[in-house]
């Protein structure tokens, strides 16, 4: 406010009483866009109404109860208010901060799906934190991460929210991630075709905007692709994507992440990094796995990653027994899932959600014994009562 408002505010509080004086800052403030101020304000009028001091003495809890719930609903009316004015000035990382408070967080999700990808914002990086790192939108969040900041901050980013996102999430961003990598492999494949395919006699090559999208297609009959120094994209990232993939649905995107292992298992030993068990051979483990989840060689996977988990070391059967659970609770599996947790993963029933919990299967299975004797295994006097009255009511549901 400029001097002459503060002599205004002055006169209007002598010529019309505190009530004149508080509509006329409410309006000056909505006015300026001082939103800010304008929460104080508003907060400032209901403290007026109910007899309170305006300067504030002592803490909520010193309020009378009976002006206390009062003043109360006016803080969640106030931050409703002042959220919904941010929002409409496209201003969501402020709106988020009051809207946030009162657990109306859907309006701020729905404000982020509309922002424009391609266009540039000074206000991107709160974006981006509010959406992703605070969870309104993590989906949009991670599309803008993505498009503003390329591959290397995305694979980054995912190991860093990884055990925060819900798993419907998590494999929407994996997607945007596999897509995103998937096509800048097919146009690093595609130009390298087209640059070195003639002195190979590869006759294709005469016509690179025929070549196939696919880049199983691509590489077939192309050892030439796979020198020891060849790569078409970061080995990093690819690796990155395929370990984040275990995540994915059956769909599209998994069948991309699929060609990744297909393409990843002929690079050169220098471009394949070491990995601990199950997926010490990284992309012919992971591509079993992959294909499993998409139904195929189902019964071979799972032999595979049980003898995997029979032979390892005790430090690495833990991992190895984790990738086994998962791998079984995602066919449907979750009676075998259960017996796998039961003898390798008992001591580490919430690892950040790298695997379900015996609880979990449980309920999947519909068969809560395991829960029971585990948790008396364990001493886990709540787990134990959750699983008799559960195991009691799907009894009498049958």
């Amino acid at each position: 406010m400029s001097t002459s408002q503060f002599d205004e505010l002055q006169e209007t509080l002598d010529k019309d009483g505190v009530e004149g004086a508080l509509e006329a800052l409410v309006t000056a403030l909505r006015s300026e866009k001082k939103y800010h101020e304008l929460f104080d304000a508003l907060l400032l009028g209901k403290r007026y109404a109910l007899g309170l001091p305006l300067v504030q003495k002592g803490t909520l809890g010193e309020v009378p109860d009976e002006k206390r719930r009062a003043l109360e609903d006016e803080y969640v009316a106030c931050c409703r208010t002042v959220g919904d004015l941010y929002l409409a000035e496209g201003d969501v990382a402020h709106a988020w901060v009051y809207l946030r408070t009162i657990d109306e967080t859907a309006k701020v999700s729905e404000a982020l799906e509309r922002i424009d990808p391609a266009l540039e914002r000074e206000d991107l990086d709160q974006i981006i934190d509010v959406a992703l790192h605070q969870g309104a939108n993590p989906r949009k969040g991670y599309e803008l991460l993505l498009k503003s900041y390329g591959t290397c901050n995305a694979v980054t980013t995912m190991d860093q929210i990884y055990g925060r996102t819900s798993p419907a999430d998590r494999a929407a961003c994996v997607g945007m991630l596999v897509r995103q990598l998937h096509g800048d492999l097919v146009e690093s494949l595609r130009a390298d075709i087209a640059h070195r395919g003639a002195e190979q006699g590869d006759q294709a090559a005469e016509s690179p905007e025929a070549l196939p999208s696919s880049v199983p297609e691509l590489i077939a009959g192309r050892d030439w692709l796979f020198g020891e120094h060849s790569y078409h994209v970061d080995a990093s990232h690819l690796s990155a994507a395929v370990r984040f993939s275990r995540d994915l649905e059956p769909g599209p995107d998994l069948d991309l992440a699929i060609e990744f292992t297909e393409y990843g298992r002929r690079l050169a030993p220098m471009f394949q990094y070491a990995s601990d068990p199950p997926f010490d051979k990284f992309y012919d483990d992971h591509g079993l796995y992959l294909k499993a989840l998409r139904g195929e060689n189902v019964e071979q996977a799972v032999a595979h990653f049980q003898q995997k988990l029979e032979k390892a070391e005790d430090d690495a059967k833990p991992a190895c027994a984790a990738v086994q659970v998962s791998l079984l609770d995602r066919l449907g599996r979750a009676r075998e899932a259960i017996a796998v947790s039961l003898e390798h993963l008992s001591h580490v029933q919430d690892a950040g959600g790298a695997f379900p919990t015996v609880a979990d299967l449980c309920q999947k299975a519909g068969d809560y014994r395991g829960l029971i004797d585990f948790s008396r295994q364990r001493g886990d006097l709540v787990s134990f009562l959750a699983g008799l009255v559960e195991a009691r009511a799907e009894g009498r549901s049958k």
